[in-house]
């Protein structure tokens, strides 16, 4: 997720969100890596809570260092299964009901 776009930002958006998997998947949460041209250390410790509160799970800079950015897509990867798992068994209770 991109902190800054120019119709709707990166906060305004991961609430969004997180308001629709509430209403239309609740207990499934996708995860979202905040991706910013922001250095960490010029983030102040305010916005940064505003992220986490907004349900962002991880903040990185740009540019993005590759290795880095592998190992935040590994570290949700468990994520993303229980996701797969959650509409699997959502799926599947509704073809039996």
């Amino acid at each position: 997720m991109d902190l800054d776009m120019p119709i709707m930002s990166g906060i305004e958006s991961t609430r969004a969100l997180r308001e629709w998997e509430d209403v239309c998947r609740p207990g499934a949460r996708q995860p979202i890596c905040a991706l910013t041209s922001a250095v960490l250390d010029e983030v102040d410790k305010k916005r940064l809570i505003e992220l986490r509160e907004a349900g962002l799970d991880v903040f990185e800079s740009k540019p993005a260092n590759i290795s880095r950015l592998f190992r935040v897509v590994d570290d949700v990867s468990e994520m993303f299964s229980d996701l797969n798992l959650q509409a699997a068994n959502s799926t599947e209770k509704t073809s039996t009901t």
